[in-house]
């Protein structure tokens, strides 16, 4: 059998490569969803913390942002 036959039959190695790669695909998304709540909570907390007095914990970069 050929490397064309077993992903035409479905080979059950072929098969566990395809489920690994939705694995780390949805993985991937996920992280980026994780990355864009972090971002939206931050962009509000920042103004927050600022005006709460808490300025000398936030890094330098930031700070000369706003």
């Amino acid at each position: 059998m050929g490397l064309h036959n077993s992903w035409v039959l479905g080979d059950a190695s072929t098969d566990r490569i395809w489920e690994e790669t939705w694995r780390v695909l949805a993985l991937l998304a996920f992280s980026i969803f994780i990355n864009y709540v972090d971002r939206g909570n931050l962009s509000i907390a920042v103004p927050l913390l600022k005006e709460l007095g808490y300025e000398r914990y936030l890094s330098q970069q930031i700070s000369e942002e706003e």
